[in-house]
């Protein structure tokens, strides 16, 4: 599968259910919660693609498409969105706008953005029958894994890595797990 087709197999109504677990934590509490989610594929000629490219000083014609996601408010958690763009292999960036914690990070690179905030650079590769996309914000690396066991059916783990984010003398992190069930087809709206 490559990346433009997992874009375009990620299109739909997900429902999903998330359980996350503190990492050296002073208390161990695991969260769970179900969120819906809206994706959508959209080509490399897309608006809302172009604009992205051009808030991060990356020719436009280097993109794949991209992939918005929206969310419905959940526990502990408001609506919003995000927009992943990945780019051809080998686009030449900016050093300048390479984050320290992604210069070691295998992959090629990607441009995204959650709820309008700031434009940010990410690294994605495939992995066995998944896929990784891997960002740092805040001083914070995190690796999610993405794949589809079935058609209407995919999974997804995330790891933040606990060294990179610090509250006063505690280190800390988390791990997540997701299981999404696929419930309408391309293009459904919320």
């Amino acid at each position: 599968m490559t990346i433009v087709q997992f874009m375009a197999h990620s299109s739909g109504k997900w429902v999903s259910h998330r359980t996350r677990y503190p990492l050296l934590a002073a208390e161990s509490r695991t969260q769970s919660e179900k969120i819906t989610l809206f994706q959508e594929h959209l080509p490399p000629t897309s608006a809302l693609v172009v604009e992205l490219c051009n808030k991060g000083n990356v020719d436009p014609q280097s993109a794949l498409g991209g992939l918005l996601t929206r969310w419905d408010k959940a526990t502990g958690r408001s609506a919003g969105s995000s927009l992943y763009v990945p780019l051809e292999p080998g686009t030449t960036l900016d050093p300048a706008s390479i984050p320290s914690t992604l210069e070691q990070s295998q992959g090629d690179p990607f441009l995204w953005r959650v709820s309008g905030q700031g434009v940010n650079l990410g690294r994605y590769k495939q992995q066995n029958d998944g896929w990784v996309w891997i960002t740092a914000q805040a001083g914070i690396c995190t690796e999610e894994r993405i794949w589809f066991p079935g058609e209407n059916l995919r999974l997804r783990s995330s790891l933040s890595h606990p060294e990179l984010r610090h509250h006063g003398d505690q280190t800390y992190g988390h791990v997540s797990f997701y299981s999404e069930i696929l419930m309408g087809a391309a293009g459904t709206k919320p």
